[in-house]
């Protein structure tokens, strides 16, 4: 089932109408679908496609050889082939004419990690001559760092010749919701373990417990994050500290560099390394882009979980003891999921704030700060989820992901909290998984800024939208 991925699958066919070469990058970090992308839009197209691996330099070139030998239907090549790179684009160019050809070297970082002289060697013959055919090529990388360093960077030899640069990321809740198939329920469940990697949905059982396949050591959660960090990384283990660290709460730089024991700056790299993969991010309260306010959150759902729950529980999981860490886990699972609810609820007003606000949402976030009207020092206040909307509106939002209903108080505290900004124009969204006591939506009834989301009200948004 292909889906999410539209805008992209659109930006690669308008690419290949053009009757020129062109050169697409199409990055991210592994299980997030480049592969299943490029195989999609090469469907009823003439292409090559080469999938790169950790072979030596040799064996790379022996096996492209042969792919661009089969496609032309050349036995001899086949049987006989070429050796170097030279001869390898020489051939391409030789045998290529005016019809239309895609050529997709997946997973490019291995090739440049093994020969750090394939990129100029490439740049020559795209200047000399692929620039002039009706070539398209699409390269395709899951090492980060590589990408960075030696593609995107100014000093690399593909600098000025890309004609443009895709990033995949995550599916957001709503294209999980949609291919999951599921109710709503399970699907900010499952959302909430394996994030919006497509790879990992793809495993998800639905029908067995959605915990045990997590902690089973059979199954690829139970490792995939450290095999990817440590792909990606020399020396991971500081790493995983960190991440564990922000996973647990300890999400400032001061918090995160007393606890290792490090000075701030000496971690920087590891962090700066960490939010270039895509797998924490820097977060600011709204309003409020001051050097140090802001706080890390490891973006992905999967890592954060992982990190949370399984990394600490290794040893009880390597000696089979699934029921406990299965316990220590449930313990407190819907906190942990609260969380992912708040992220969901912000991905849901910013997709369809003209179906429930009439306006579109301007910007949108959640916010923290000091209480400076309280009598007695300063006390810290959040507010789950605050915005502005393109018609001067300001929206205050909470969010609660429990079994109980939520009533007036929980109204009350949020207008407390708006009347720190003074503000007017006002709209105060309440997003309740479990729905509202009848005292709360009385008042909505009454107050037309007052707007009730319940998990059923998301759902049917979700399905007709």
């Amino acid at each position: 089932m292909f889906i999410d991925r539209e805008s992209e699958i659109i930006f690669l066919e308008e690419t290949y109408k053009n009757k020129r070469n062109s050169l697409i990058l199409l990055f991210g970090r592994r299980r997030i679908g480049k592969t299943f992308l490029i195989k999609e839009f090469l469907k009823n197209k003439k292409s090559i496609y080469f999938m790169a691996t950790q072979e030596e330099k040799k064996e790379l070139i022996k096996k492209f050889s042969m792919k661009i030998a089969e496609f032309y239907d050349d036995s001899i090549t086949y049987n006989n082939p070429l050796k170097d790179w030279d001869s390898l684009f020489l051939y391409i160019i030789q045998r290529s004419g005016e019809e239309k050809i895609v050529i997709a070297i997946d997973e490019i970082t291995y090739i440049i990690e093994k020969d750090k002289s394939f990129l100029s060697i490439f740049q020559k013959f795209y200047d000399e001559h692929f620039i002039n055919k009706n070539i398209m090529f699409i390269i395709s990388g899951s090492l980060i760092n590589v990408v960075y360093n030696d593609i995107l960077n100014y000093s690399s030899p593909l600098y000025g010749r890309r004609t443009g640069n895709i990033k995949i990321e995550e599916f957001d809740f709503k294209s999980v919701y949609k291919y999951l198939n599921v109710n709503i329920d399970n699907a900010i469940k499952i959302y909430a373990l394996t994030g919006g990697i497509p790879y990992y949905l793809s495993l998800i059982d639905k029908n067995k417990d959605l915990v045990y396949q997590f902690i089973s050591k059979n199954n690829i959660f139970y490792n995939d994050a450290l095999f990817i960090l440590r792909e990606e990384l020399k020396g991971p283990e500081k790493y995983f500290t960190i991440l564990k660290l922000i996973a647990s709460g300890k999400n400032k730089i001061n918090e995160i560099s007393n606890t290792m024991n490090y000075n701030s700056n000496e971690l920087s790299p590891y962090i700066d390394k960490l939010i270039s993969m895509d797998i924490i991010e820097k977060e600011y309260p709204l309003l409020n882009k001051k050097r140090g306010s802001f706080i890390y959150r490891i973006k992905s759902n999967y890592f954060n979980f992982y990190f949370k729950y399984i990394f600490e529980n290794q040893s009880y999981i390597e000696n089979n003891e699934y029921d406990y860490v299965k316990f220590l886990i449930n313990k407190n699972i819907n906190e942990y999921i609260s969380s992912i609810f708040e992220g969901i609820s912000i991905q849901f007003i910013k997709e369809y704030s003209e179906k429930i606000l009439n306006s579109k949402i301007v910007s949108i976030g959640k916010w923290w700060g000091n209480n400076k009207n309280k009598q007695k020092g300063k006390g810290i206040e959040e507010i789950d989820i605050m915005g502005i909307d393109n018609q001067n509106n300001n929206i205050y939002c909470e969010v609660k992901y429990r079994n109980s209903k939520v009533g007036l108080d929980i109204f009350e505290n949020l207008k407390r909290k708006a009347s720190l900004f003074n503000s007017i124009n006002n709209i105060y969204i309440i997003f309740s998984f479990s729905g509202f006591k009848d005292d709360l939506r009385n008042i909505s009834k009454i107050e037309k800024n007052v707007i009730l989301i319940d998990s059923k009200t998301m759902e049917n948004t979700i399905k007709n939208f």
